[in-house]
């Protein structure tokens, strides 16, 4: 009833697929076409209603997954019921682009160039049914990835695109094929720039690609990487070189350089550093590394110095006064006081005077010291000076 009055007794009769038959309108579901009575009392007044549910049955049938050698013409037709049903192909699922001339247009005949699933779709009052054919073609399912080149001596793997697992696949030479053999993934060992084939096999189907392997010109064991000067002084530069040449190059890291991608980067290190060259011309590769070693050479300051005045008064900064120096090889240091009494003395840049003597604590003064130095490569190294003990 459209309008049910909440008052009346409702009596839906038969309850074959109804929710409730004591109620008004009740729910109908997952059921066949059928006819019911609903008996209505309100008070001492009754009334019979009759409600017609129809439930179409669908039935589609499509042609059998089919497998092509080659490009064709195929022709694919429905047979579905009932007859006033529309229908619709498509390549799409969603049914987004359709192929037949209309929805009484049961049959289609398309073109078919590479493996496609076609579906069809019936329709009545919104009650839908899909089916779905697959079209193979071996022809297709044999291509090989295209030509490229590989490092002498190499393994590589060959592959079918698109391939088809109820296919065999023979690749030849065979003698070459390391493993993957009747599969669409072949290992093959290239021992000079050839040609590689695949077979595919289906039923009565077979088709044939074939791909050519070229030897890189790029041998790893060429690839070197230089740095000219190899040793330089903090501030100056060193210009590494790629070789061989007319290739793509990578220089890791990038730290101190103007270029990574290029044969011949400058580096201006502020210390020691290793690069790394990865040399490629697409599919063959190789590495190799230099170090550029930052050295400070000058015997002197500023590599050396030594402050002229600290502050020993337990504040937890500036207590200790030490000699501050790079590359030194051999160090003695010593420090008088203004009659020429030795304070303190070290041969070591670790060991610092705290301002004592002979545990004594040494009021503010001005005191001397005499420092001699023997650096890397042997240079050496003399100074002296005053130095200012506050407190």
């Amino acid at each position: 009833p459209q309008n049910p009055d909440n008052n009346a007794v409702y009596q839906w009769s038969p309850s074959t697929y109804l929710s409730d038959t004591n109620i008004a309108q009740p729910t109908f579901s997952a059921g066949q076409s059928i006819l019911y009575t609903v008996l209505v009392q309100a008070g001492t007044c009754f009334d019979t209603l009759l409600q017609q549910v129809n439930v179409p049955v669908l039935s589609l049938q499509l042609p059998a997954d089919t497998l092509l050698c080659e490009e064709a013409t195929l022709a694919l037709d429905a047979v579905y019921s009932p007859i006033n049903a529309s229908i619709a192909w498509s390549e799409f699922i969603d049914f987004s682009q359709l192929l037949n001339d209309g929805p009484t247009d049961s049959d289609i005949l398309p073109f078919i160039d590479i493996p496609t699933t076609f579906y069809a779709e019936i329709d009545v009052s919104g009650c839908t049914l899909v089916d779905s054919v697959q079209v193979q073609m071996v022809s297709f399912q044999t291509t090989i990835e295209g030509d490229f080149a590989v490092c002498e001596g190499d393994a590589t793997s060959l592959q079918v695109l698109n391939p088809n697992a109820d296919f065999i696949y023979t690749w030849a030479p065979s003698a070459l094929v390391l493993s993957g053999q009747n599969t669409s993934t072949a290992t093959v060992t290239v021992p000079e720039s050839m040609y590689f084939s695949v077979q595919a096999t289906y039923g009565n189907c077979t088709a044939i690609d074939s791909v050519f392997v070229q030897i890189s010109a790029l041998i790893a064991t060429d690839i070197t990487a230089t740095a000219s000067p190899s040793v330089i002084v903090q501030g100056q530069s060193s210009q590494l070189n790629a070789q061989p040449n007319g290739y793509t190059y990578t220089w890791e890291p990038s730290t101190f350089l103007d270029a990574t991608n290029v044969d011949a980067p400058l580096s201006t290190p502020n210390q020691t550093i290793t690069y790394y060259l990865t040399v490629t011309d697409g599919e063959c590769s190789g590495m190799d590394s230099v170090t550029i070693r930052v050295v400070e050479f000058v015997c002197g300051p500023p590599s050396i110095y030594v402050p002229n005045a600290f502050t020993p008064n337990i504040d937890g900064v500036n207590e200790k006064l030490y000699v501050r120096a790079n590359n030194i090889d051999r160090l003695y240091f010593v420090i008088y006081d203004r009659w020429g009494e030795k304070m303190f003395e070290t041969q070591s840049l670790a060991q610092g005077w705290d301002g004592l003597y002979e545990g004594k604590i040494l009021p503010p003064d001005v005191y001397t010291y005499y420092l001699e130095a023997i650096c890397e490569g042997g240079s050496t190294y003399f100074d002296k000076g005053n130095i200012t003990l506050i407190r």
